[in-house]
């Protein structure tokens, strides 16, 4: 079974400590409270503690990257229930899918609050609460339980529910907002050029854009960007004029966007293509192809192209300073 790489499948280290912050992005690991942050029975505190420690060294081996260890804090039965019914079964299936989490996200700030812990039996332990995770602007909250087991003296994993919390999803398109405006980019066989405009409600941003190479232009088309409330980030859509379609998504690392698109072309071929999308200043960002394949088979990847800003403005209309100077 192939599941998409949710950000919510990270958090299911998050949803075995009391109260931990992972931070990926420095690569520190806050110090996770003790149990007493979700009181259990008095008489087995004790047995609290060891459900501490077992989260303790979940932790540490997703922040670690380790998959080897990931895996090694689950039952052989074990099962990820995710918010859509979809299940993982086993550590193999779990490595898989964190895997392919890793190679797609690079960094995150993820929060575990727990409300309650408390055991079921002598060798069962169930813990509830929320997961918060802020991915660039946007905090996804999501709903959780893990059930415990102890096997053999040890403290492991047995089944992580999630489900979609009613709490609201904080996220905001206005971080791009400094793009509104016409961009010009250069390489060694042609130009790009962009003009990003709102659309109506303000809720999306317009980019119409024309790549020529050798003065021809070789692809022209819309693209759309909008806020992506599952997974944060933003999710993009480009229609081109000979037919071809394209579908993208931007996750936020550091001071970069990696950026992930798919698409088919108007003969039916398919393609994949990641990059990186990197701020320098208000007036300027580079685009840094990483990746990109078409049927299947990989191409050259290009040359990082400087795109700079030829004309902005706001949303009111108003020129920029940059551009009021120079008159």
């Amino acid at each position: 079974m192939r599941i998409r790489p949710r950000i919510s499948l990270i958090c299911v280290a998050l949803a075995l400590s009391l109260t931990a912050t992972l931070r990926a992005d420095d690569e520190k690991v806050a110090a996770p409270t003790t149990a007493a942050s979700a009181p259990a029975n008095d008489a087995r505190k004790d047995e609290a503690a060891a459900i501490t420690k077992a989260s303790d060294a979940y932790i540490k081996a997703v922040n670690d990257r380790d998959l080897a260890a990931i895996a090694a804090c689950w039952t052989e039965e074990g099962e990820h229930i995710g918010e859509t019914g979809d299940t993982l079964r086993g550590p193999a299936a779990i490595e898989a899918a964190y895997k392919e989490f890793f190679e797609r996200y690079a960094t995150s700030n993820l929060e575990a609050k727990v409300e309650k812990l408390r055991f079921l039996g002598k060798d069962t332990a169930i813990e509830t609460g929320t997961f918060h995770l802020k991915h660039s602007e946007t905090t996804t909250i999501s709903d959780f339980s893990v059930l415990f087991v102890r096997e053999d003296g040890n403290w492991k994993i047995a089944i992580v529910r999630e489900r979609a919390s009613d709490k609201p999803v904080v996220t905001d398109i206005k971080e791009l907002a400094w793009l509104v405006g016409d961009w010009t980019g250069t390489m060694a066989d042609g130009e790009l050029h962009c003009s990003y405009s709102w659309a109506e409600g303000e809720k999306f941003l317009h980019n119409r854009f024309t790549l020529k190479r050798d003065g021809q232009p070789a692809l022209v088309g819309l693209q759309i960007m909008g806020v992506d409330h599952v997974h944060g980030g933003f999710r993009t859509w480009m229609f081109d004029v000979s037919g071809g379609t394209s579908e993208g998504h931007w996750a936020k690392d550091a001071d970069r966007w990696v950026v992930e698109t798919r698409s088919i072309h108007a003969d039916g071929v398919e393609g994949f293509a990641k990059s990186l999308f990197i701020p320098q200043t208000k007036d300027e960002y580079t685009w840094q192809p990483v990746e990109r394949t078409t049927g299947g088979e990989g191409k050259t990847a290009g040359a990082p192209i400087k795109v700079v800003r030829a004309k902005a403005v706001t949303a009111k209309g108003e020129k920029n300073s940059a551009e009021s100077t120079s008159k």
